[in-house]
């Protein structure tokens, strides 16, 4: 499994999209930490 800090990403949907991608390309469970929600 793949952790990644949601902290650190900018917002708009870029980390969900791009972590989905990374997920199948590895084949690897990608878990999300952190998220951030706009205003």
């Amino acid at each position: 499994m793949i952790e990644i800090d949601g902290a650190q990403w900018a917002g708009g949907g870029e980390i969900l999209r791009t972590s989905l991608t990374l997920s199948v390309c590895l084949k690897k469970l990608v878990r999300i930490n952190n998220i951030c929600v706009g205003p």
